[in-house]
């Protein structure tokens, strides 16, 4: 039997669907508007460690 992984990908988008911000930047930027608050990380951590690069996952405390 050949093992099958499971992908997740994240988009975020704004509600109009645009995924760049209006100058075409990077919205997950510091300055962005879609920035990575401290909870938001906590709950990535805690309910999807495996969607992390191994290293972060080790820095954070994260349980593979």
């Amino acid at each position: 039997m050949i093992a099958v992984c499971t992908l997740t990908y994240y988009v975020a988008t704004t509600l109009d669907g645009f995924i760049a911000g209006p100058d075409g930047s990077d919205p997950s930027a510091p300055d962005g508007f879609f920035t990575v608050t401290p909870d938001y990380l906590e709950h990535i951590v805690a309910h999807y460690p495996e969607t992390l690069p191994a290293h972060a996952r080790a820095a954070l405390g994260a349980v593979s």
